[in-house]
């Protein structure tokens, strides 16, 4: 009697391993995600961190709040790469603009909403 408690334990415990197992089998794999942002006590800068697009590598994100310019860089295991600047005012004013190509810069944004409000005092 003893014997058929015993073995009917050991097949519980040996179902539920086996279920553990096929489900960490199918669980999709994500990619980690991680950011964190810190600013200074006069509110002049915000540092930002996140992964880029493609999720191969580490950025680094710098906001200067008074004149609205983001620097990007991208962080390489030897130090850090510049990836560019920009003053995102511009950036921020339209409810929809979608990038035809794929990349907008400020001057374009600028015209667009200029052309928007143009077009909204006309009719």
């Amino acid at each position: 009697m003893r014997q058929n408690i015993t073995v009917a334990l050991l097949a519980i415990c040996v179902t539920l391993l086996a279920v553990n197992v096929v489900q960490q089998m199918t669980r999709p794999v994500f990619p980690a995600a991680f950011g964190q942002a810190v600013g200074n006590t006069q509110g002049n800068y915000i540092l930002a961190t996140g992964m880029s697009t493609t999720g191969n590598s580490n950025m680094l994100y710098i906001l200067e709040v008074p004149t609205r310019k983001l620097a990007a860089y991208s962080v390489k295991t030897r130090g850090i790469e510049y990836m560019g600047t920009r003053e995102i005012t511009w950036d921020l004013k339209p409810e929809e603009l979608t990038p035809k190509s794929g990349k907008l810069s400020v001057k374009a944004v600028k015209d667009a909403i200029q052309k928007q409000a143009a077009g909204g005092r006309k009719k």
